[in-house]
């Protein structure tokens, strides 16, 4: 991929340094990949969101559910890696596997690319086949599987109580206007990590995100960062307040 036209693609899309231009190009070179030798993964999270559905905040890393525990998925990666000559890292955890791919930059000295593969984290909607046209004319458009809008909202609610981390709430946010809020399949999904659905852990994980809103967000939000308390009010009303 030539410098120039990468650099007017990255633009364009409106992201914010090199870094992020390389990345994104080096995620879709992947997700080409890792679709073209798996039926087993089904894309979600952050990146899922953005890439997909036009989420107007950029996301690092690429995540995925395993649909069948009995896929080598290690050695496909693996392979991916080997022919896009990149250096990786495998971290095995009971729960999930962590790749961290190093790629030789075209923008920058070198760029790095997390996939976190999770093992324990059961589909339950099943999936969506989408269509995927890459902005980069080296990538050919290519099928995925990604996770049902209702399901990644049961994620990112599990997300939110897990950890403190303003892209959490924001990509509820996002979800929760363009998705419904199932408080079942959350309960559901809370049950797999052996937690509940906790209305105050909520509203107290959401308050504990301010002081980091915006530090957090605006080197990676593509738009003007919504206001806290706008956010704050709505998901709280999407899934406090709602019977």
């Amino acid at each position: 991929m030539d410098k120039e036209i990468l650099l007017n693609i990255g633009k364009k899309k409106g992201l914010k340094n090199r870094e992020h231009i390389e990345k994104d190009y080096f995620q879709d070179k992947l997700l080409y990949y890792i679709f073209k030798l798996s039926n087993n993964l089904v894309f979600k999270g952050g990146t899922a969101l953005y890439k997909l559905y036009n989420m107007p905040r950029f996301s690092e890393d690429l995540d995925f559910t395993l649909l069948d525990p009995k896929e080598n998925t290690e050695d496909k990666i693996v392979k991916i890696a080997e022919k896009l000559d990149a250096e990786i890292n495998i971290k095995k955890l009971k729960t999930s596997l962590l790749f961290k791919l190093r790629f030789n930059g075209i923008l920058t000295s070198y760029n790095t690319v997390r996939i976190d593969v999770s093992l324990r984290n059961k589909v339950l909607l099943g999936f969506n086949l989408k269509n995927y046209v890459p902005d980069y004319i080296d990538i050919k458009p290519f099928s995925l599987k990604i996770l049902k809008l209702k399901e990644m909202v049961a994620e990112k609610i599990h997300s939110l109580l897990a950890r403190k981390n303003a892209r959490d709430l924001y990509d509820l946010f996002f979800l929760l206007r363009i998705s419904e809020f199932d408080k079942k399949l959350a309960k559901e999904k809370l049950k797999i990590f052996g937690m509940r659905f906790n209305s105050n852990l909520i509203k107290k994980r959401i308050n504990e995100i301010k002081p980091i809103w915006e530090v957090e967000l605006k080197p990676f939000v593509l738009e003007e960062l919504p206001d806290f308390n706008v956010v704050k009010d709505f998901v709280i009303k999407r899934l406090v307040n709602s019977r």
